[in-house]
C-alpha cells in the first residue's frame, strides 16, 4: 500500500434514473383506478339522493311502495356501479366475475341501508392500491387535480421510456 491506496479499484455503482419516477403498474391501471374512484363518488351521491326519495315514496305508498323502491335503488345503483367496478377489477386483476358480484352487493347494501359500506370497501380497494402510484388520499379521499396531475407525469415518463 503506496500513499494511503491499495490496488483494490473503487466500486461501480449503476448508473439509473434518481429522482420521483414510480415503475409500479402501468398509466393505464392507475387510469383505471383513478377514473373508477372518481364515478364511484358520483354514483355514492345518486345512491343517497335516491335512498331519501325511495323513503318519503314508502312512506306515502305504504307496503308496496316500499318494495317497489328499494327494488328501483337495488336496480339503478346495482347498474350504475358495474362500470366502475368493471375498471377497479380490471386494474386489480380481479375474476371476470369480481365485478358483477361487487356491483350486486353494493346494490343489495344500498337498498338495505344507505349503501355506504359498499362504497367504502370498493373505493378503498382503489385508493390503497393508488398509494402504490404515489397518490395520497387526504381526509375527504384523493383529490381530482393532484391525481390527473400525477397521471399526466405518468403518461409522460411512459411515453419518454418509449423513445
Amino acid at each position: 500500500m503506496i500513499g494511503g491506496m491499495s490496488g483494490t479499484p473503487p466500486p461501480q455503482y449503476a448508473n439509473y434514473p434518481r429522482g420521483e419516477m414510480n415503475h409500479y403498474g402501468s398509466a393505464h391501471q392507475m387510469k383505471l383506478l383513478g377514473e373508477a374512484y372518481f364515478e364511484l363518488s358520483n354514483v355514492f351521491a345518486i345512491n343517497i339522493v335516491m335512498a331519501l326519495v325511495a323513503r318519503v315514496v314508502s312512506a306515502a305508498a305504504g307496503v308496496p311502495g316500499i318494495i317497489i323502491a328499494l327494488l328501483a335503488l337495488f336496480g339503478v345503483v346495482t347498474a350504475l356501479t358495474l362500470k366502475p367496478n368493471r375498471k377497479i377489477g380490471e386494474a386489480l386483476g380481479w375474476t371476470e366475475n369480481g365485478p358483477m358480484i361487487a356491483s350486486v352487493l353494493m346494490g343489495l347494501n344500498s337498498a338495505l341501508c344507505c349503501g355506504a359500506v359498499g362504497y367504502i370497501v370498493v373505493q378503498g380497494k382503489a385508493s390503497r392500491e393508488l398509494r402504490n402510484y404515489g397518490i395520497r388520499p387526504g381526509f375527504l379521499g384523493i383529490n381530482k387535480k393532484e391525481f390527473y396531475r400525477a397521471l399526466d407525469q405518468r403518461l409522460h415518463e411512459e411515453s419518454s421510456q418509449i423513445l
